[in-house]
């Protein structure tokens, strides 16, 4: 665990810590590990992370980075409403840290909106859930890994019927990553062995061990020499994976997990059906 980056380790930088106990309280738990990934990036060969923080992209296709003309191209009203909601609340965030950036001393391109956007997107797309952060943890080498999407659904979810599930409610309001990262594989029972647990990877491929103290991948199939190693991500829409991650699944998949609202019809109530 003392390679993840998190609130763990910005409680062990003194400056860093002060700098976010004076100016940082009304800062989010992911606000909050922004500044401490540009603090480190500033700190250029000095940082403990400087060979993970040269390895990250130095631009990221989340929404909160488009351009207006970009949003537009989506067409769809929900879509364009949350990739300006995202823009906006980037605005706000990096606002909100400024006081907390200057504090530490950061020089002005470390404080600019340009790097705000690339920190906030680099802890949107690449933090590995850990209990202690609300926030996840940026994880070297954890990160590298690309998105093998879950299983599909054998079931039929429309929301507002008998046949809708909180699950699908929760996609549709892009609650699929909980309060600010994605939920770990959960255990479960299986009655089947004795009582022996089994992982359930519809959440995603890895899980914080405290007892190791430290974060450990699943590998969901066997792998040869050469295989590209895939992690899931969790389940998400078409719209989350590009608000969170900056991504759709490649041309000619399909994503199982996607959903989309239905305008009402005329005279009949949401969720109603004709036959």
């Amino acid at each position: 665990g003392s390679l993840l980056m998190s609130a763990r380790s910005a409680a062990l930088d003194p400056d860093l810590a002060a700098a976010l106990e004076t100016h940082g309280g009304a800062l989010t738990p992911a606000e909050r590990l922004s500044c401490h990934l540009l603090h480190e990036a500033s700190k250029g060969a000095h940082s403990r992370w400087r060979a993970y923080v040269r390895q990250l992209p130095r631009r990221y296709n989340l929404l909160a980075s488009w351009t207006a003309g970009e949003i537009e191209a989506l067409q769809a009203p929900d879509a364009i409403a949350v990739a300006e909601r995202a823009k906006a609340e980037m605005r706000a965030s990096h606002i909100k840290a400024l006081t907390v950036l200057k504090h530490l001393g950061l020089p002005p391109p470390f404080r600019a909106a340009r790097a705000w956007t690339w920190a906030r997107c680099t802890v949107s797309s690449r933090t590995v859930f850990v209990p202690f952060d609300d926030a996840g943890a940026l994880c070297p080498v954890g990160d590298l890994f690309n998105n093998a999407p879950p299983p599909a659904s054998h079931s039929v979810d429309v929301l507002g019927t008998p046949l809708g599930t909180e699950e699908l409610a929760a996609l549709l309001s892009g609650r699929t990553r909980g309060v600010e990262n994605f939920a770990a594989p959960s255990r479960k029972k299986n009655d089947e062995n004795d009582g022996a647990e089994s992982v359930d990877f519809s959440a995603g491929d890895g899980s914080y061990d405290p007892k190791l103290d430290a974060y450990v991948f699943y590998a969901r199939r066997r792998y040869e020499r050469g295989d590209q190693i895939m992690l899931c991500y969790g389940k998400h829409t078409n719209l989350s994976l590009l608000e969170h991650y900056g991504f759709l699944l490649p041309p000619g998949s399909t994503n199982a997990n996607d959903a989309a609202p239905l305008a009402p019809v005329p005279g009949f109530g949401a969720g109603e059906f004709r036959k």
